[in-house]
C-alpha cells in the first residue's frame, strides 16, 4: 500500500514544534504504483525510490502529476489543495486503508507484500547510498462524488475509466471478476443445503404400506418322503379351474387335475422321496395336496412353502430321531438355516447351518447322523435365500423288541401365547406334550382340557414351567386317561409368554403328532386318502364369536357326498363324523373364524390333520423412491 509522503508509527516520528497542534509531516513524493492491468502510474520527478524496490510493472515511470478530471471534482472546487486538507488522522474521505500499526498481511494486499515501502527521511538504504531528495509538495486532495471515496489526486485514484480503491491515498486496486474460490467456498454450500432441505430424508420418507394382494400366479407346495413302505400323493383343486400340476422330486411327473375334485399321481409316478407340487395360471389359487400311508396309517398335508417354522418334538437319539427334509421347487439354489433348541438351551450344531439345496432337488439331514445326542428338541427353520419346503419325519423304536413307529410331524407357523392342539385320537397310549420357550425370560404354562361343553383347567394338569430358549416334556398320559378327561377333544395350552408346543400319542406300534390349530376365515378345503377302514372324525374349535360353518364332504370326482351345518361359540369345540368315502372336505366359516382337525382312526393307526387356511393371492411389495 502506497502512502502520502512519509508515514511512521507515533514512536517513530519527530516531534512536533512547540505550540503547534498539527504534527509532522514530510511532503516527499512517493512513486505511484501498479494499476489495474499492466497500466501504472507516473511516478513523481523528485521521488525518492529505494535502491532494492523492485516496481510492479518493471522500470519505474517518471512524468508530472495528473490534475482532477472534471468527474472526480464538484463544481466550484480548485483542482488543487493544501496538503493540510487531507490529514490521514482525522479525515474521513482520505483516511488510508490502513496504518503501520494496524496493517497487516489482509489488509496490505497483495502489491504491499511484494513491493517495498517508500523511503522515509532518516531511513538508511540496504543498497548504495543515494544523496537525499528536498520533500517536495503533497499532492492535494481533491473531492469526489457523492458516495464515491476520495483520494489524494484525481490522477491517483482514476486513469480513464477505472477507479481505485477508495481511500487508499493513491493506490490502484486491480478489479476483481469471477472467483471459483468464492463461489466453492460460500456459494455452493449454501445451494448444497437448500437442495438438501428440499429433499431431505424426512421430507421423502415414504409412509410404510404393507404389500398389497397381487392374483396367485404360481403355487408351490412341499410334500414329505415316503412313509412305511406304501404311500400316495393326491392332487386336487379346491374350487372350479383345472388344469395340469407339476411333481417335482427324485420323480419328475405331471398330474391332471380335475375341477372340483382330485387326483392320484400313478404308482410309478410317486417319489418315495420329498417332492414339491406346482402349478400355474387359474389353478395355482385351489391347488391343495397331501400324502398319506396306509400302514402305517398317516397323513400329511402338503404346505406351501415358507420362510419359517417351527418343528415341535424332534428327536437325535438312538431311540429317537428325525429326519428333515428339504425340496427346492425353483431353478435357483437356496438356502437354509436351522436353531436348535434343545433341554438345557440352545445348542451349537453347525453341520446344520447353511443348508444349500439345489434348483429342482431335495436334500435330506438325519439328525440322528448330523447331531447325535440324546433328548427332545425344537428346531426352528428359516429359509435365508430362496424358496424351500421343509417337512420332517419322526421314527421311534422300541428297545428290546425293535418295534418302530412313524410319523409326519407337521410345523407350528409361529410362536404363540395360547395353543389350541384339537384332535386327540383314541385308545390310550402314551401322550407327551412338549413346550419350547423361545423367549429371554422364563416362561409358566397352563393346561386347559377342551370338550364339546366346557374348556376347563383340571386340578390334576401338571404345573409348567419352561427355562429361556429350552424345552420341556410334559408326561400327559395320567391326566388324559382320567375320569376328568373323559370326552377331550383337544387341550388348550396358555403361555405366560409365546411358545411352541406339540403332541405326540404313541400306542401299539403306531406314532400320531396333534399341534397348534390355524385360524381359518374363508373357505378351505382338505385332501382324505379315499376309502379304506379308517374312520374320519372332523374337530372344529377356535371359534371367536357365535357363528356356524358349513361343511361339505366330497368324493374324488367332486360329487357331494353329505353337506352340514355346525354351530360354533367361544371356548366349545364341536365333532362331526364323514363318510368313509370322503376324499375332499370343504369347511366354509362363517361369521367367525375357527379352526380344525380330522383324526382318522384305523387298524393300522391313528393320525391327525389340521385344517389351514389357501393361499389364493399374492403379494407385492409397496416399493417408492427415498434416500438411503
Amino acid at each position: 500500500m502506497s502512502h502520502r509522503g512519509d508515514y511512521r508509527p507515533e514512536d517513530e516520528r519527530p516531534s512536533t514544534d512547540e505550540g503547534s497542534e498539527r504534527p509532522w509531516r514530510s511532503h516527499a513524493a512517493v512513486p505511484k504504483e501498479e494499476t489495474r492491468g499492466e497500466e501504472t502510474a507516473p511516478a513523481r520527478p523528485d521521488a525518492r525510490v529505494d535502491p532494492d524496490e523492485t516496481p510492479a510493472s518493471g522500470t519505474p515511470e517518471t512524468g508530472t502529476p495528473e490534475t482532477g478530471t472534471p468527474e472526480a471534482a464538484d463544481p466550484g472546487t480548485p483542482e488543487t489543495g493544501t496538503p493540510e486538507t487531507a490529514d490521514p488522522e482525522t479525515s474521513e474521505t482520505g483516511t488510508p486503508e490502513a496504518t503501520p500499526e494496524t496493517a497487516g498481511p489482509e489488509t496490505a494486499g497483495p502489491e504491499t507484500a511484494e513491493t517495498a515501502a517508500p523511503a522515509r527521511p532518516g531511513d538508511k538504504a540496504d543498497g548504495p547510498a543515494e544523496a537525499a531528495v528536498p520533500a517536495g509538495p503533497a499532492e492535494p486532495v481533491v473531492p469526489t462524488e457523492p458516495g464515491e471515496p476520495a483520494g489524494p489526486t484525481a490522477s491517483s485514484e482514476r486513469r480513464g475509466d477505472a477507479g481505485g480503491r477508495g481511500g487508499s491515498g493513491g493506490r490502484s486496486a486491480p478489479r476483481r471478476g469471477f472467483d471459483v474460490t468464492v463461489f466453492l467456498a460460500v456459494l455452493l454450500p449454501v445451494v448444497l443445503g437448500a437442495v438438501l432441505l428440499l429433499v431431505s430424508p424426512e421430507a421423502s420418507q415414504h409412509e410404510a404400506r404393507p404389500a398389497h394382494e397381487t392374483p396367485l400366479a404360481r403355487a408351490a407346495l412341499a410334500c414329505p418322503g415316503q412313509l412305511g413302505d406304501a404311500t400316495d400323493l393326491s392332487v386336487g383343486s379346491a374350487g372350479d379351474p383345472s388344469g395340469t400340476a407339476t411333481i417335482t422330486g427324485k420323480k419328475p411327473a405331471e398330474v391332471q387335475v380335475p375341477s372340483g375334485g382330485a387326483a392320484s399321481a400313478e404308482a410309478s409316478a410317486t417319489p418315495d422321496g420329498p417332492a414339491a407340487v406346482t402349478a400355474t395360471g387359474d389353478l395355482a389359487a385351489d391347488l391343495v395336496a397331501t400324502r398319506s400311508s396306509e400302514d402305517p396309517l398317516g397323513v400329511v398335508d402338503c404346505a406351501p412353502v415358507s420362510s419359517a417354522q417351527w418343528f415341535t418334538g424332534v428327536g437325535a437319539g438312538p431311540t429317537h430321531s428325525s429326519v428333515v427334509e428339504l425340496v427346492n421347487p425353483n431353478t435357483g439354489p437356496a438356502i437354509a438355516e436351522f436353531t436348535v433348541y434343545g433341554e438345557g438351551g440352545l445348542l451349537d450344531v453347525p453341520d446344520v447351518r447353511g443348508i444349500a439345496v439345489p434348483g429342482n432337488s431335495t436334500v435330506e439331514l438325519d439328525l440322528g447322523r448330523e447331531m447325535p445326542r440324546r433328548g427332545t428338541m425344537t428346531l426352528l427353520a428359516e429359509v435365508v435365500r430362496g424358496q424351500l419346503g421343509i417337512t420332517v419325519r419322526d421314527r421311534t423304536e422300541e428297545i428290546g423288541t425293535g418295534e418302530v413307529a412313524e410319523d409326519w410331524l407337521p410345523a407350528q407357523p409361529a410362536p404363540a401365547t395360547d395353543n389350541l392342539l384339537l384332535g386327540l385320537p383314541d385308545g390310550g397310549g402314551d401322550r407327551g406334550l412338549t413346550v419350547t420357550n423361545p423367549g429371554q425370560d422364563e416362561v409358566r404354562a397352563e393346561i386347559r382340557i377342551v370338550t364339546d361343553d366346557s374348556v376347563f383347567a383340571p386340578e390334576e394338569a401338571p404345573e409348567i414351567t419352561v427355562p429361556p430358549e429350552s424345552v420341556v416334556d410334559v408326561d400327559l398320559t395320567a391326566l388324559l386317561d382320567s375320569d376328568v378327561a373323559e370326552g377331550a377333544v383337544g387341550i388348550l395350552v396358555e403361555g405366560s409368554d409365546e411358545i411352541t408346543t406339540s403332541l405326540r400319542t404313541e400306542a401299539g406300534g403306531d406314532l400320531a403328532f396333534t399341534v397348534p390349530a390355524r385360524a381359518v376365515a374363508e373357505t378351505t378345503t382338505l385332501l382324505l386318502p379315499e376309502g379304506g377302514d379308517a374312520g374320519k372324525e372332523l374337530v372344529l374349535g377356535g371359534a371367536d364369536a357365535v357363528g356356524l360353518a358349513v361343511v361339505t364332504a366330497r368324493d374324488a370326482d367332486g360329487e357331494e357326498l353329505a353337506s352340514e351345518r355346525v354351530e360354533l361359540q367361544p371356548d366349545l369345540a364341536a365333532t362331526l363324523d364323514l363318510p368313509d368315502r370322503t376324499a375332499m372336505v370343504e369347511v366354509e366359516p362363517r361369521r367367525t373364524t375357527l379352526a380344525g382337525a380330522v383324526v382318522l382312526d384305523g387298524d393300522t393307526g391313528r393320525s391327525v390333520v389340521g385344517l389351514r387356511p389357501l393361499v389364493r393371492t399374492g403379494a407385492s411389495p409397496d416399493v417408492a423412491p427415498g434416500l438411503p
